[in-house]
Formats: C-alpha cells, structure tokens, sequence
C-alpha cells in the first residue's frame, strides 16, 4: 500500500468518526421543538420528566497521549454537577492521581493524568468516577439530585455515609 493510500485511509477514517460523533451528539439531544415552537427550558422538561428515571447514565472513556490519559465522558447528570475523577494502581502499581471536574452540556474532561507531568508506569489501574457528595454540589444541582441524592437512581448509584452518589468504575491499562 502506498503512503497516498494510507493517507486516504486515515482521511476517510477521520471523517468517517467525525460523522459518527456527529450523529450520535443530534440522537442524544433532549430538546426539540415542535410545530415551530421554540424548545421548552431545561427547568419546564424537568418539573414534566424526572430526571434519572431511566438511571444515571455515564459514558466514560480514557484517552491515550503517550503514557498519559485523559479522561472524557457524557452524562445525564445536571449542568454544574461536581464530579471526582481519580486513576488508581493496581498491584504494585503506586499511583493514585485525581481531579475535580463540572458537568457542563452533557459532558466532562479531566486534564492529563501523569506523574508531575512524567510518563504513568506501564501497567493496570483503575478509573472512578463518581459524583461529590451534595453538601459541595451548588443548590441548582441539589434541587435536581436530592439534598442528600436521593433521587439518583440506577445500578451505579451507592450508598456513602448517609447519602446517595452515582460511582462508576472501569480497568484501564497503560501499554
């Protein structure tokens, strides 16, 4: 294969995932306006449907750059959620590196996970996700969730000192 095949190859691959996310982004958008009508606000769809009656929903996805990563995700969770992202080794892997991140428009990114900006070692650790506890949510936050996120539901939500919170957990590995 010549070097102008693969780079068609790899164009065609690029505009064929930027197509994919594309799609994807308009399928998972919650507004929609109908007859005309402008869409409804974000407070009337959730006085109208509650919020996690399907559950918590959490996409997350780790993001390789040489040894370091990146964590992206997409939730239902509301605009402004505080969440805490940690990576932790496993085995004899010492590591445990974490930060804070806010929900906003469906989403979430962590800067790069690294040893003070150094290669991670090569090897399995561990991602969590998981929502703040409510007293450090802000009140538009709680006014969704619950004072004390009683009204998360679904098989990721936990019990946590007296309260609810919404923990997802994946293996990921370093090569």
């Amino acid at each position: 294969m010549t070097k102008y095949q693969k780079t068609i190859i790899m164009i065609g691959s690029i505009l064929l995932l930027a197509v994919a996310i594309w799609i994807w982004n308009e399928q998972t958008k919650t507004a929609v306006a109908l007859n005309g009508a402008s869409a409804p606000s974000l407070a009337y769809e959730q006085a109208v449907v509650p919020p996690f009656e399907n559950g918590v929903e959490m996409v997350v996805e780790p993001l390789y750059e040489v040894r370091k990563v990146r964590v992206v995700g997409k939730t239902n969770l509301p605009e402004g959620t505080l969440l805490r992202v940690q990576l932790l080794g496993t085995g004899s892997l010492d590591y445990a590196g974490e930060y804070e991140v806010t929900v906003k428009d469906g989403s979430f990114t962590t800067d790069l996970f690294s040893r003070a900006g150094a290669y991670l070692m090569r090897g399995d650790y561990t991602l969590v996700v998981e929502t703040a506890k409510a007293a450090k949510q802000n009140s538009s936050v709680r006014a969704v969730t619950g004072s004390k996120g009683e009204k998360y539901k679904g098989p990721n939500v936990a019990e946590a000192t007296g309260e609810q919170i919404v923990t997802y957990m994946m293996p990921v590995s370093v090569k």
